[in-house]
């Protein structure tokens, strides 16, 4: 895969299912939220990837994911840029991704 992204962070939304009965295709869409981090300022940003997984894929995101559990997320990215009221800004999604719950320790939030 060219164009290949690793991303660690928490579930910000219930996953919800959409379910195409011309081809037999399910699509969970879901965001996750990531924390950055900048040696210049002590503000913290957060960045939202809005995820799509498909099929078999989002079927096993509906069963093992829940709302502000860490994962760790192996896809392909598309940039999307969207118009917001007062200018206009990017949002960033995440497709075909493979989706892994965090090793991490609970404690070891960050």
């Amino acid at each position: 895969m060219n164009n290949s992204i690793t991303v660690v962070g928490r579930i910000g939304q219930v996953p919800s299912s959409i379910s195409f009965e011309d081809t037999g295709k399910q699509l969970v869409k879901f965001s996750v939220a990531v924390k950055e981090f900048s040696p210049n300022t002590d503000e913290e940003k957060t960045l939202w990837f809005d995820v799509n997984a498909w099929n078999g894929l989002g079927e096993r995101a509906l069963k093992t994911i829940t709302k502000g559990r860490e994962v760790v997320l192996n896809g392909a990215i598309e940039l999307q840029k969207r118009n917001k009221r007062r200018g206009s800004g990017a949002n960033q999604a995440c497709n075909q991704a493979n989706i892994l719950p965090s090793l991490r320790k609970k404690t070891d939030r960050r």
